[in-house]
């Protein structure tokens, strides 16, 4: 079994496709699941071994440690630690605390961490800085200009409260002071402008008013800082 987790969500699906094509290539059918659209009695008759034919097929769960906690999810866990003959990929978008990867002693667990750089950008976000170099280099490095907005916007939101009440930031106490002393370099104005253009962004790709993909308009928005 191998288990694919981490929020380089671009590196991680890339390997799960990798492994969904070489297993079509092999002549195995390929078979997909939310683990909230599987019980533990279909899971047993998907472990099958084979077919009638005695064809394996490839079974991809996903979201089995994210997302609610339920019996049938901590049911579906329980079965997949035994040793399975059958290939198994379980897939997250979120890195999967070691914890809960422990019981499953001898599965092939490969993680796909956010390169570091993402943290240096954000936290390089001042009024005029120069970001557009960094925001390329990190996209030359796959990753998702998705999330490189969803962490703007996380970002923006925890300078806001920085410069408006500290004392409601749930961080370690180094990562608050840094965001003190970033918030500082920003009126509180601008913050909040930022916030609405970063908004805008999201409801013009959403309601299809704008011909610009994302990578461009983040581009323009990191333009005029």
């Amino acid at each position: 079994m191998i288990i694919i987790h981490g929020e380089n969500t671009k590196g991680s699906y890339s390997r799960l496709n990798l492994l969904i094509e070489n297993h079509r290539k092999e002549g195995k059918n390929i078979i997909s699941y939310n683990a909230a659209e599987i019980d533990i009695t279909r899971l047993e008759q998907e472990l099958n071994p084979s077919d009638l034919f005695g064809n394996q097929s490839l079974l991809v769960i996903s979201n089995l440690f994210s997302g609610p906690k339920s019996k049938q999810k901590e049911a579906l866990k329980i079965s997949l630690q035994e040793k399975v003959d059958q290939p198994v990929v379980l897939y997250e978008q979120k890195e999967v605390p070691p914890t809960s990867l422990k019981p499953f002693t001898g599965s092939q667990i490969e993680v796909f961490k956010v390169s570091p750089q993402i943290f240096k950008f954000l936290e390089s976000l001042s009024p005029n800085s120069p970001l557009l170099a960094q925001f390329n280099s990190l996209l030359s490095q796959e990753a998702e200009v998705e999330f490189i907005y969803a962490m703007l916007v996380r970002q923006i939101r925890l300078l806001i409260t920085a410069k408006t009440n500290p004392n409601q930031l749930k961080t370690a106490p180094f990562v608050k002071r840094l965001l003190i002393i970033q918030a500082g370099k920003f009126s509180l104005e601008h913050l909040l402008d930022l916030h609405h253009r970063l908004y805008l962004i999201d409801k013009q790709i959403k309601l299809g008013k704008t011909s610009l993909d994302m990578e461009s308009l983040l581009t323009g928005f990191l333009t005029a800082l």
